[in-house]
């Protein structure tokens, strides 16, 4: 009796690791990544994408178990804007978007990681996207697309009812409403990068992490500590700001800026009046940065300037500062200059990333 018991014991054993096996090995043929598990654990907050936008997540060699943020994230989020209502299709906003998504999607190749690209869209702008917009969004190997609930995500970080109120309605009151889509973004991307651990990224700033390292993977430069973007203007006068176009932050630090905004809106009121568009975004950032860096050590990563407007101004600027600069932000004045079409963007991208090699960190 005592060995038929012993035989079944092992029989079912055998079985049950029969199919842990199998269940790995499946895992590992479709290829899912911790970035695309991540991204499935909050169906309160994050919704599903439909099947037809879905992006192959490519498998990394890398763990994150040391790494402070997993992966890289941005957000397009349309939230208490009047156009996430009215607009058609998402094309037009993103506008030259394509040559810079390219760019973005060749360097998450080198950091062997990925972007995700958070959204309000609905599935029907998703599918819009994926359908009308894709001849200009081809290259998107390492980028994909993920919607978010912007009141979930408030109501879960316990936002009150009178700051969710005068959120929603920042737009409506707003004298200077062209300053309320940045300040929306500014405080969705913390909340954000809390909720699911990653490292914020403008989609228009882009890493150029050297390419010899005493790191184990490129990314760490990104990942694998506290990190913030440090423009620099110029050698005097003012030269250095903190922004927050580029961060990875640990969760103590998240928390103490999403209490500081919290605060700063309380101290509007109801009116909620806010001289400049900066308030909640580098001027918060510079005004937390002592805090910020108590909590844990915080690695300041240069960055070009808006200053910084042509291919030639962008590579002076990296050669003067021995080519200490770990991230490009070619924003709207940069692409304004050299933006005749995505093709003449893409050859100026080109001309950057193929000229400048970064110095590698000690």
């Amino acid at each position: 009796m005592h060995r038929c018991i012993s035989g079944r014991v092992a029989i079912l054993y055998a079985f049950v690791l029969l199919v842990g096996f199998q269940l790995l090995y499946n895992i590992s043929q479709r290829g899912y990544s911790t970035a695309s598990m991540l991204l499935s654990f909050n169906s309160e907050v994050m919704g599903d994408l439909p099947s037809s936008v879905k992006q192959k997540h490519p498998q990394s060699t890398t763990t994150d178990k040391h790494r402070v943020c997993s992966s890289f994230f941005s957000v397009i989020s349309s939230a208490y804007l009047p156009h996430e209502q009215t607009a058609k299709t998402p094309c037009a906003g993103l506008g030259h978007y394509g040559a810079v998504l390219k760019r973005q999607s060749l360097q998450m190749a080198a950091l062997n990681s990925t972007l995700t690209i958070f959204t309000s869209w609905s599935e029907l702008k998703l599918n819009r996207f994926e359908n009308e917009c894709n001849k200009s969004f081809k290259v998107l190997d390492r980028i994909f697309f993920q919607q978010f609930d912007a009141d979930a995500l408030l109501h879960k970080y316990n936002f009150t009812a009178d700051q969710m109120r005068w959120i929603q309605n920042w737009y409506k009151t707003a004298s200077h409403k062209e300053h309320v889509p940045a300040r929306l973004a500014d405080l969705l991307r913390i909340i954000l990068a809390k909720e699911n651990g990653m490292a914020y990224l403008d989609l228009d700033m882009i890493p150029v992490p050297p390419t010899t390292s005493n790191r184990s993977q490129p990314a760490d430069l990104y990942l694998e500590s506290p990190c913030v973007a440090v423009p620099i203007w110029a050698e005097e006068n003012g030269a250095l700001e903190i922004q927050n176009s580029g961060f990875c932050f640990t969760g103590r630090q998240l928390d103490h800026l999403i209490g500081r905004m919290k605060t700063l809106i309380n101290s509007k009121g109801e009116t909620q009046v806010y001289p400049t568009y900066t308030e909640m975004g580098p001027k918060l950032f510079l005004h937390s940065l002592q805090s910020l860096t108590r909590l844990d050590p915080t690695n300041l990563l240069f960055t070009t300037s808006n200053d910084d407007r042509g291919v030639s101004m962008v590579l002076n600027k990296a050669q003067l500062f021995d080519s200490e600069i770990y991230w490009f932000h070619l924003d709207g004045r940069f692409r304004g200059v050299n933006v005749g079409s995505d093709n003449q963007l893409g050859k100026a991208f080109d001309q950057i990333f193929d000229t400048y090699t970064p110095k590698a960190l000690e």
